[in-house]
């Protein structure tokens, strides 16, 4: 018997979203998912002394379109209002070996 592909979006513990796709016609512990895109990315740390808090939130260059947020996570990440995404990241934790 052919089942016809489903779509579901998940939401996880770190504030990502993802949509992801099955074959299935009922979800079991067997059932395997395929992500089809990443809709939401968010800040999160996996530290329990913090409360994963976005601490900064600032426009970009200028630029109405974009704009930065720092938070928990160590991360700083760029995002685009008109695309609805965030467009990039950069890590602000270091180790010791830089």
């Amino acid at each position: 018997m052919h089942h016809t592909q489903q779509t579901m979006l998940i939401g996880t513990l770190g504030s990502d979203i993802y949509e992801v796709s099955y074959n299935t016609p009922k979800i079991t512990d067997s059932t395997q998912f395929t992500v089809k895109r990443e809709a939401m990315h968010g800040h999160y740390s996996p530290n329990l002394r913090w409360t994963n808090e976005v601490w900064g939130l600032s426009p970009f260059n200028n630029d109405a379109d974009k704009f930065a947020t720092c938070s928990d996570d160590g991360t700083i990440r760029t995002w685009s209002v008109s695309d609805r995404r965030m467009i990039s990241v950069g890590r602000t934790i270091y180790d010791a070996k830089g």
